[in-house]
Parts: C-alpha cells; sequence; structure tokens
C-alpha cells in the first residue's frame, strides 16, 4: 500500500517535469491507463505551480532526512530546501484562512455624509424653534 502511493507519487513528480503520460507508463513499467486515470481523479494539471513545487522540495527533503549517513553536501541542501521551502510559505495566504471570508471591520460610531447632512438639518431647525421661544 505504501509502494503503490510512492509510485503513484513518483509518477505525478514525472509529469509535473513534462513526461507524457505514455513515457511515465514506459520508464515506469505500469500500465498507461493506469497513468492517466490517476492524472484525471488526481487532477495533476489543476495543480497550482506553488504546490508543484513544494510537493517536490518536500519529497526531496523526506528523501534527505531518512538517509542514514549524510554528507555535508545533503546538509547544505536541506539547508537550502528548507530556506526555500519557508519562502514559498511566506508569499503564500494561510490555507486554514483562505477559505475563511472576514467582514469588514465596522467604522466605530461613524456615520455617513448623508446622516451627517440629515443631523445638521434637524439640529438647525431645533435650534430655530428654540430661538422663536416655541420651546
Amino acid at each position: 500500500m505504501i509502494q503503490d502511493a510512492f509510485v503513484r507519487q513518483r509518477a505525478r513528480q514525472l509529469y509535473w517535469q513534462g513526461y507524457p503520460p505514455a513515457e511515465i507508463s514506459r520508464l515506469m513499467g505500469i500500465n498507461p491507463n493506469t497513468i492517466y486515470a490517476w492524472k484525471k481523479r488526481d487532477q495533476w494539471d489543476e495543480t497550482p505551480p506553488v504546490q508543484r513545487v513544494t510537493q517536490s522540495i518536500d519529497a526531496r527533503l523526506i528523501q534527505l532526512t531518512e538517509k542514514q549517513n549524510k554528507t555535508g553536501g545533503d546538509f547544505k541542501e536541506i539547508d537550502l530546501l528548507t530556506r526555500q521551502l519557508k519562502k514559498l510559505h511566506d508569499g503564500q495566504p494561510d490555507v486554514m484562512a483562505a477559505g475563511k471570508k472576514g467582514r469588514a471591520k465596522k467604522l466605530k460610531n461613524h456615520f455617513t455624509p448623508e446622516q451627517i447632512a440629515a443631523l445638521r438639518e434637524k439640529n438647525h431647525q431645533q435650534a430655530g424653534v428654540a430661538s422663536a421661544g416655541l420651546v
């Protein structure tokens, strides 16, 4: 089961690298119809480019961190990839907050120009009544 997920992920990575499904099928020894079905079901074409890059970096980071005897070059690559991943995430809106639409903040004690004009008119009317001694 885990191996199936790995095979599927590898096929998706090859597709995103520009390999056509028929070539992926030949390289991996998988039925071409299976590749086409995965492509359609998992919507490989609809995946945004940033998500494609992020998933590729994630896969490489996992591969490097699981490696038993890491070299200096491996540590450098891990550092580079984590910094790249952070830059990608900093430029993107929060995934959890993306679905929520916040309401516009209501200004406290805010009057529209029409309301201000109406208040002034009423104030002038009351001032006229008061000065005439009718109150």
